[in-house]
């Protein structure tokens, strides 16, 4: 018998071949006597069309998974300029103040996000006057492309909060009247706790210590005997989930409003900004008449 692999003799009954060591295997059919020499069997092995079956299959997964993947990702960006359009829409714009009756008085627009106050521009002859600075960004831009003659600019802050005095190290200033506590944030400035009057051109302004239940040391500012402007000095404190009024500080702010002549009230974050003098009066009179006996606190109503 020969090896089928090499073609050597392979004695009878060996399972391999001496020479090669091919296995052999030995069949007998029909008992012949002969010996027959068998390929040994590859396994079996998946058809074509189960190879191709699996193949679409797990194309057909890859391509489901990188559909999902970019949904994902498409939800994901939708999500995140819809909030950014929801944030920019309460953001100032760099777009032109809001001009008042008054000629020369001009003021920038509150915003929610970020926080920021209504910032007041007055244009006199030799300076320009800041009522609040404001937090927005955009604020220290809109004033630089108001101020086209580059007049020293004057700053009055109504307290001290973030929202009212933010961008103060974002302007180029002369000078800053505040209150002494707002001084402890600044750190820069006059401190003023009595009256203080300026003639800048035709503008009259009159800055005053305003008694306030909201911050104390709070400024106010008076032009032409006809505008007041009170920041947020009308406004109840914040005492955890409270919004109360000092009976005493509220009683001696409503004494001195009643004496300023201006007749219109403006309201920071209030929409409008421009109140009558006599509604404010009616506001702040109707809260006193809650107080009760031996109590120092007032509870405020929403709007205050």
């Amino acid at each position: 018998m020969k090896c089928p692999g090499c073609n050597s003799s392979i004695p009878e009954g060996a399972s391999f071949c001496p020479e090669c060591g091919q296995k052999i295997e030995m069949d007998f059919p029909h008992n012949t006597g002969r010996t027959y020499w068998r390929q040994p069997q590859k396994p079996e092995t998946e058809n074509t069309s189960d190879k191709k079956a699996k193949k679409a299959s797990e194309k057909n997964a890859m391509v489901t998974a990188i559909a999902i993947a970019a949904l994902v990702i498409f939800i994901g960006c939708a999500i995140a300029v819809t909030l950014n359009n929801r944030q920019n829409s309460n953001k100032v714009s760099t777009s032109e103040p809001v001009s008042m009756a008054e000629k020369n008085i001009s003021y920038i627009e509150p915003t929610q996000n970020p926080l920021s106050a209504n910032v007041v521009m007055i244009e006199g002859e030799k300076n320009m006057w800041l009522y609040d600075v404001g937090n927005n960004p955009c604020v220290p831009q809109i004033i630089s492309a108001f101020n086209t003659s580059n007049k020293k600019i004057n700053v009055i802050l109504s307290h001290f909060h973030a929202d009212h005095i933010g961008n103060l190290d974002k302007i180029s200033y002369s000078n800053v009247y505040q209150g002494r506590l707002t001084y402890k944030y600044t750190k820069t400035g006059e401190i003023l706790e009595n009256d203080l009057y300026f003639c800048d051109g035709n503008m009259n302004l009159h800055i005053f210590p305003l008694p306030s239940s909201h911050a104390k040391g709070s400024l106010a500012l008076e032009i032409n005997e006809k505008y007041c402007f009170l920041g947020d000095g009308v406004y109840a404190m914040q005492k955890g989930e409270k919004r109360l009024y000092n009976a005493g500080i509220l009683k001696e702010e409503i004494e001195i409003l009643k004496n300023i002549k201006a007749q219109h009230f403006m309201l920071s974050h209030r929409n409008p900004f421009d109140n009558s003098k006599d509604s404010v009066i009616r506001l702040l009179d109707g809260i006193y008449a809650k107080r009760k006996s031996g109590e120092p606190y007032i509870s405020g109503i929403d709007g205050e």
